[in-house]
């Protein structure tokens, strides 16, 4: 597969980060969408065309625990996501360990998105690379 052929859904509590990383992914030649919080992020995985993979900051809106949490764990079962957070956030409360548990990876915010495209490359290649 081409990375052309892969779609990436990007959740960010914000609007800079969140344009940032969807230039840089559309860079690579991904298809990407972006949203806010944990709302669309369940719609999107609902929707219908899901993306391949998710790339999630753990403190988005309403991810913090109950009903959608519960909703989107259950969605993303096979869907590879990859927690994009700052360091020191991730882990501390039941959500956050809840996500960083069902993580395929977690790569921490640092300004610099290479780690993050080498880690959503590798990742999208052998999760796919059956197809």
């Amino acid at each position: 597969m081409k990375l052309s052929d892969f779609s990436i859904l990007i959740i960010d509590k914000n609007p800079n980060v969140r344009q940032f990383l969807k230039r840089e992914f559309l860079a690579e030649g991904y298809r990407v969408e972006t949203a806010k919080d944990g709302i669309a992020l369940y719609d999107a995985l609902i929707g219908a065309t899901p993306p391949h993979l998710v790339i999630l900051d753990a403190d988005a809106p309403f991810l913090a625990g109950g009903d959608i949490l519960e909703k989107v764990l259950r969605k993303t079962v096979s869907l590879p996501l990859v927690i994009h957070s700052l360091g020191t956030d991730l882990g501390r409360d039941e959500p956050t360990h809840q996500l960083a548990e069902r993580a395929a990876a977690i790569v921490e915010k640092s300004g610099n998105p290479d780690e993050l495209k080498a880690t959503v490359k590798q990742i999208l290649l052998s999760q796919y690379a059956h197809v």
